[in-house]
């Protein structure tokens, strides 16, 4: 899932209703109306990792993968594949052993 994260204060819903929900433990929000998801939040670090596919084309720049002990295949590039997460985003630091691609 492409995610753009950002300080919670800074993501703001302008208009409609939205669906709360937990996947696992982390509370998500999806539209009410088409139940495209918007954002999950990420209450621990003050964060709320938007739906990438929602920004302008062109406005989401990867920069890592998160959570790639899970993944069912490889993701062979050059960004950092964390086993969990970065450090600053609560986790291990730890990356994983892919080839870049």
């Amino acid at each position: 899932m492409a995610e753009s994260v950002y300080a919670a204060e800074d993501v703001e819903l302008l208009q409609g209703n939205t669906i709360a929900f937990a996947l696992k433990t982390t509370p998500r929000v999806s539209c009410a109306g088409c139940g495209t998801r918007l954002f999950a939040e990420l209450a621990e670090i003050g964060m709320r990792g938007l739906n990438g596919y929602l920004l302008p084309n062109g406005a989401f720049k990867p920069a890592l993968h998160l959570n790639c002990a899970e993944a069912v295949a490889a993701v062979l590039d050059d960004l950092p594949h964390y086993r969990t997460k970065p450090a600053a985003f609560g986790g291990d630091d730890v990356l994983t052993d892919w080839p870049a691609g």
